[in-house]
């Protein structure tokens, strides 16, 4: 319920007319399919059974294989935590040049792919990598393995927890920082005062980053890590064992149940955060050296993250004609691309903003 600073709902729910359709729609859409898996998965030859998943959840690699994909889903999403904090603190509390164009910037990942993702740090830090013969990058991790997988995971969807962040901090009533500044230093009043405040935006993002990372087949399939979505893959495309696949996705949906509960827990005991409804709050004063060094620390997250993956990408593409060459043949396949994530997104938010007004 959406509530204003003085505790009353700031909207009036939408008519039944509007919210019941929706919330057919989206059992129709969300809930029987994942009903209909759970039947399947307990079924075997027309009769109730647990057959599939003693069968699956027997071998230890099906154990192993799950544990690492949670390790691959904690790993990136703290790494984007890190990275998507800290860009959403510099963006908002510093000034420096170029902060506006940063503001776009950082949006660039979540356009691309994370497998071009993949194949773009392929050619910086793959075995034929030109960065590999610097010193610098020869002790890293290779690229193939666990760690380069979170790396890349981390870096292909660090814009969501920086949107969410930021979204927060623009609407944060500062007055409740600059009162604090009075008493505390700049890191006490951030991990006191703003790092709690945050905790219901970064909580959304987790759920967002946690869930796309554990179902990420791409980019480990390429970084050559065997994870649990390969294996659903696998039953799925090359054995034809339905059964056995939809036995094999309930626990990634248990894990985006436990992950949802976690965050609706956060919302309920997160502080009551004050909403400054002013076009522009004041910029709390921060010293010069300080919006230099953010300044630095943001282009330098933007350079990694975007332009630096960007610019291999635009090299490898070679010059103007390979651009007409990929549109010639592919231009069908590109159109159907944009008009089905365009219906995707109209269906979500007609889905989703009656239910949310309910």
């Amino acid at each position: 319920m959406l509530l204003t600073a003085n505790g009353r709902r700031a909207l009036p729910p939408l008519p039944a007319g509007i919210t019941w359709p929706a919330g057919v729609l989206f059992v129709t859409i969300g809930v029987l399919p994942l009903a209909w898996m759970v039947v399947v998965s307990f079924s075997a030859e027309g009769v109730f059974s647990f057959s599939h998943y003693a069968q699956i959840f027997g071998e230890p690699r099906i154990i192993t294989l799950l544990g690492r994909s949670l390790g691959l889903a904690g790993g990136a999403t703290f790494l984007a935590l890190i990275i998507g904090v800290l860009l959403a603190v510099l963006l908002d509390r510093t000034i420096f040049p170029g902060n506006r164009i940063c503001r776009v910037l950082y949006l660039v990942p979540l356009f691309i792919p994370p497998h071009v993702h993949g194949l773009a740090w392929i050619s910086l830090l793959g075995e034929q990598g030109w960065m590999r013969t610097l010193p610098l990058f020869q002790s890293l991790p290779g690229l193939y393995s666990l760690w380069g997988a979170i790396g890349v995971l981390g870096l292909s969807y660090f814009p969501l927890v920086t949107l969410f962040a930021l979204t927060s901090l623009h609407g944060m009533d500062r007055q409740l920082e600059e009162a604090a500044f009075l008493a505390r230093p700049r890191w006490a009043v951030f991990w006191h005062i703003t790092l709690p405040l945050l905790r219901p935006a970064l909580s959304g993002s987790v759920v967002f980053v946690g869930l796309l990372s554990f179902y990420n087949y791409g980019i480990p399939s390429m970084l050559r890590v065997s994870t649990f979505p390969v294996e659903i893959f696998t039953h799925f495309s090359a054995l034809y064992d339905e059964a056995g696949a939809s036995a094999l996705s309930m626990p990634p949906v248990l894990c985006a149940l436990v992950l949802l509960l976690w965050q609706q827990g956060m919302i309920y005991r997160a502080e009551q955060v004050t909403i400054h409804h002013a076009a522009r709050q004041p910029e709390i004063p921060v010293s010069s050296w300080l919006n230099i060094l953010g300044g630095g620390v943001a282009w330098l997250l933007i350079g990694l993250s975007t332009l630096m993956p960007v610019a291999v990408l635009v090299f490898q593409a070679g010059y103007w004609p390979s651009y007409m060459a990929a549109w010639n043949t592919s231009h069908k396949e590109i159109i159907s691309t944009v008009l089905t994530a365009t219906l995707a997104a109209t269906l979500v938010v007609a889905i989703a903003y009656p239910l949310a007004r309910s």
